[in-house]
């Protein structure tokens, strides 16, 4: 080879020698950058899975009183059930002879009834005669 070939050979890998210095160096900063949006990202994660935590935790804590109330409830309305069941009893008990007595006294006033419109029929008709002494 030539002094010139050689030169030019030389200058050839002195450019791409920079060229890779070069990219390097902006390998080196895109990494830098990647460390810093990586530790900005740790950061945010770890806070926000703190608050996260936490309302979670609420959550847990108001869900565990609810299902806590509602047991309550359930027992409420369990006592309030057998309560009314048991008044109703009572009262079925003590309406039954009502009922015999109403069935009497509705077939007693149908007879009075029908008597009494028989005989408002007949006076109008003619067939009875009131005499008032």
């Amino acid at each position: 080879m030539t002094d010139i070939e050689i030169s030019t050979n030389l200058g050839i890998l002195a450019e791409r020698i920079q060229s890779t210095r070069d990219d390097i160096g902006e390998i080196k900063i895109t990494g830098a950058r990647m460390e810093a949006r990586g530790i900005t990202f740790e950061k945010t994660y770890i806070a926000e899975h703190a608050k996260l935590a936490s309302v979670v935790d609420a959550a847990h804590t108001r869900i565990d009183n609810q299902a806590i109330r509602l047991a309550e409830i359930k027992i409420e309305i369990y006592e309030l059930t057998k309560t009314t069941r048991a008044q109703l009893l009572l009262l079925t008990e003590a309406i039954s002879p009502l009922i015999m007595t109403s069935r009497v006294l509705m077939y007693v006033g149908g007879i009075l009834g029908t008597a009494v419109t028989a005989l408002i029929i007949a006076i109008i008709t003619g067939n009875v005669q009131l005499v008032f002494k």
